[in-house]
């Protein structure tokens, strides 16, 4: 998974890729791998599987959720993870294998700064 991972992120140049797998027994989605991401991120980190989580729209629609401001969307949560990486946007599309949704693999932009006197 995380040479995936590795790979969506060298040819969209988004530095923050993961995949998420569906764990049925515990009704919320296991980050276990992604690139752009602090090590201990993977295989400790939940995202439950509701409405106001994008992983858990993705999961409940089977179909891509894009968000561009997710610390100001009102219809998501802004995960503790998400503010520690400086993430802003997502794009997560569902993983289907066999005609079932076996996970979600966002894709993360972060919050670019810019030096004083650059121009943005």
């Amino acid at each position: 998974m995380h040479y995936v991972t590795a790979q969506v992120s060298r040819v969209t140049h988004i530095r923050h890729v993961k995949v998420m797998r569906y764990h049925p027994d515990h009704g919320d989605l296991l980050l276990v791998a992604g690139v752009g991401w602090k090590p201990s991120v993977a295989g400790n980190t939940t995202f439950p599987l509701d409405s106001a989580s994008v992983a858990g729209r993705t999961m409940q629609t089977s179909a891509p959720v894009p968000v561009e401001d997710l610390p100001n969307d009102p219809e998501f949560q802004f995960h503790l993870s998400w503010r520690e990486h400086s993430v802003v946007s997502a794009l997560n599309v569902p993983i289907r294998i066999d005609g079932r949704t076996w996970g979600v693999e966002p894709a993360k932009t972060r919050r670019i700064s810019h030096r004083r006197g650059s121009s943005p």
